[in-house]
């Protein structure tokens, strides 16, 4: 899968193009944040604990959180999860 970045003008936002599927994906400050940390190996627990590290959230609610994004960028082809 080729995927570009593209920044916006607000800054807190990133623009995917995916060129395989030809379609655009808008991710907001968090996920944008999760982005970046996902092209690096890493467990779900390390991913929380970064994100953690940059936002002021409540843990339970960043694991959910991270759950449905992780699980919706999976869903549109935009990462590739190892279960093992």
């Amino acid at each position: 899968m080729a995927v570009t970045h593209f920044p916006t003008d607000t800054q807190t936002n990133l623009i995917l193009f995916d060129k395989d599927q030809r379609r655009y994906f808008t991710l907001d400050t968090l996920a944008a944040v999760v982005w970046n940390l996902v092209q690096y190996p890493m467990t779900l627990r390390e991913i929380r604990e970064a994100v953690l590290e940059c936002f002021d959230m409540e843990p339970e609610v960043v694991e959910n959180d991270l759950i449905n994004l992780l699980h919706e960028m999976e869903r549109n082809g935009l990462i590739e999860t190892d279960t093992d």
